[in-house]
């Protein structure tokens, strides 16, 4: 998607929280999602936005850990607090876009808590 004259590109990854090991998924996921995107330099003319779903807790913790994910990335969720379960879904959004807001709308109607997580960037060129 063009963004001021760029683009984006991101991810997808589904953790998923029932499985056992969290903490080693956690790691194998974003060992894997710093192998597709390296480190980034400012003048690349990609960002990059990954999403997480069905999260745990605790592999929100795992996520924060990660010097490379805190250094070049916007987390949209540090814990739990505004997910409708106990598992929910986060976002790391590119520093380097102008990050601008984040929502959940909560879908009532869903069996397993559901919901849509939106994060705004402003449509501007990347620095």
């Amino acid at each position: 998607m063009p963004v001021g004259g760029r683009t984006t590109g991101g991810a997808h990854k589904n953790i998923d929280f029932m499985l056992p090991f969290a903490r080693e998924r956690m790691d194998a996921a974003l060992a894997h999602l710093e192998q597709l995107f390296p480190s980034t330099p400012p003048t690349s003319a990609t960002a990059i936005v990954v999403f997480l779903q069905e999260c745990l807790e605790e592999d929100l913790a795992t996520v924060r850990e990660k010097a490379w994910v805190r250094d070049r990335f916007h987390i949209t969720d540090i814990d739990g607090a505004n997910w409708a379960s106990h598992y929910g879904t986060t976002t790391l959004v590119d520093r380097r876009l102008d990050f601008a807001e984040c929502f959940r709308v909560h879908c009532e109607q869903t069996k397993f808590g559901r919901d849509a997580l939106c994060a705004g960037v402003r449509m501007e060129e990347l620095p």
